[in-house]
């Protein structure tokens, strides 16, 4: 039951790519060369990762844009919420189901799809991308331009004034649109720019029927950025132990451990191979480094260096922490207690009997205990086994974190708590979020969306830590996250290149 969880866990976070190589490497494409005249703009949105290239390498600058494709570019940027499917389409394939639904709960194909075919690779024509943009980025607005080929009985008329009347388009001549003539990916990078820094600045006209450049830089947020890491990466103070995902990634004062696909120390210097096998729970500790290998799911310490690699712990173990020259674990057996032992894995003994979760900060354990009726309560113990206490009743709780004053924890329903370490001023603070980290005086919780490319998709919020001043982190659906310093990695569907977030 519980490996099984474990498993489900490895699925989920693929961290390793966010951290070995090259974080801010603009993103650039074999066929999209210095001299290519729509270059600045495919590399602005490849950089917000609002577009993507092929697996090859490739960009397609002149590929003619699809309907699924202009769906998943918007849907990038505006990040919209949906709750469920929201659309009757019969020949959407299950991997596009979740945007298809975003994008029709907020009408942006209402006037381009009849029915229930959505055709999601049929080519778009340049008055379906105008309804699509304006519908999107609510532009509105009349020209001082009536082109001929768009008079004001066609259907799309209103959608290319508010194009031009928002100086997103001139169009392909001083009196024409052209709006059955398709738009190519290249285009559509410029046209979708514009819209994105129209909203912070005001920029020359773009005319699309020639290319004209538009003054293109990262974002300043972006250089700030690439500056702070310069200088916080490995000064940062917290010890970030991303136990709430059973601690695939651990940091320490100069050090990053990632356990997916092997574990690898990452440091100033540069890497080192510890194990082959993925590795949970990671602690560092000294000069060893303590985990969980996900082959086996038993417990092994290898020295920083990737030598003395060995099994310190033969059985079946669920949840590993070192503290104080100690380990405390517990099994896969659902009916496991808390087991402390010292570094070799020997002399144990049972702290607490039948144990469903626990967490453990300055030598005190914080435990959820299963009673003989199935309901659970919330207790506390010292390291040593002592002072046992009741804090909570008829609570159960996982995911549990720490500050100065409060544990903060998440029950069944995936609602965050509160409560003071006592037991006292117990209240939820955010309902059903997937899971969350604390960082200084705020809470860092993912909301899950669903499975996109096989891949769960979250978006990141921060809150206050009463649950209140909720704000949107993520410009876009990620797969993973973690924090060093004020600095989110958050890994992105299909890419390679994560999204770097400041925490404001």
């Amino acid at each position: 039951m519980r490996k099984q969880l474990l498993i489900l866990i490895t699925s989920v976070v693929l961290i390793v790519s966010l951290f070995p190589v090259n974080i801010y490497a603009e993103n650039t494409f074999t066929d999209v060369g210095e001299n290519h005249w729509a270059k600045n703009e495919i590399e602005f949105l490849a950089n917000k990762g609002i577009i993507n290239g092929y697996a090859n390498g490739l960009f397609g600058p002149d590929d003619n844009l699809t309907r699924i494709q202009i769906a998943l570019m918007i849907n990038r940027d505006k990040n919209y919420d949906f709750d469920e499917e929201t659309h009757t389409f019969n020949d959407v394939p299950q991997e596009y189901k979740n945007v298809v639904s975003a994008v029709s709960k907020h009408g942006l194909f209402d006037d381009v799809v009849k029915g229930n075919i959505f055709d999601p690779y049929k080519k778009v024509t340049r008055a379906e991308m105008s309804s699509i943009l304006s519908v999107a980025y609510q532009l509105e607005g009349k020209s001082e331009v009536d082109f001929q080929d768009v008079p004001s009985t066609h259907w799309a008329y209103s959608y290319v004034q508010g194009l031009a009347a928002n100086k997103i388009t001139t169009g392909v001549t001083e009196t024409t649109f052209n709006p059955d003539g398709l738009v190519t990916r290249a285009q559509f990078s410029v046209f979708m720019t514009r819209i994105i820094k129209s909203t912070a600045q005001d920029n020359e006209e773009i005319d699309d029927s020639n290319g004209t450049d538009v003054e293109n830089n990262l974002d300043e947020n972006l250089d700030e950025t690439k500056d702070s890491l310069e200088t916080s990466l490995f000064e940062h103070s917290y010890k970030w132990s991303n136990f709430w995902m059973g601690g695939f990634v651990f940091s320490d004062t100069d050090t990053i451990y990632v356990g997916h696909d092997g574990l690898t120390l990452f440091d100033k210097d540069g890497e080192v191979t510890l194990s082959n096998d993925t590795a949970s729970w990671i602690n560092a500790v000294g000069d060893y480094v303590y985990f969980i290998s996900m082959s086996d799911y038993a417990g092994y310490k290898v020295k920083k260096d990737g030598t003395q690699l060995k099994k310190i712990i033969d059985e079946s173990l669920f949840e590993l922490y070192v503290q104080d020259e100690n380990i405390f674990y517990t099994s896969d057996d659902i009916n496991s207690g808390i087991i402390k032992t010292d570094l070799e894995g020997k002399n144990p003994q049972t702290i607490v009997d039948t144990v469903d979760s626990f967490y453990i900060e300055n030598n005190t354990i914080y435990f959820t205990k299963r009673n003989d009726n199935d309901s659970f309560d919330i207790y506390s113990i010292s390291t040593e086994g002592k002072n046992e206490k009741l804090l909570k009743n008829n609570t159960f709780a996982y995911a549990m974190l720490s500050d100065e004053e409060y544990l903060y924890f998440q029950n069944e329903e995936e609602n965050v708590y509160k409560m003071k370490k006592d037991g006292s001023d117990f209240k939820k603070i955010i309902d059903q979020t997937y899971h969350f980290f604390l960082y200084e005086d705020k809470v860092i919780a993912l909301e899950y969306l669903g499975v996109e490319n096989d891949q769960y998709t979250y978006n990141i919020y921060s809150y206050d830590k009463d649950g209140n001043n909720k704000t949107k982190l993520t410009i876009e659906p990620i797969t993973s996250f973690y924090i060093i310093s004020e600095i989110i990695f958050a890994g992105k569907v299909d890419s390679n290149n994560p999204e770097i977030i400041v925490i404001p």
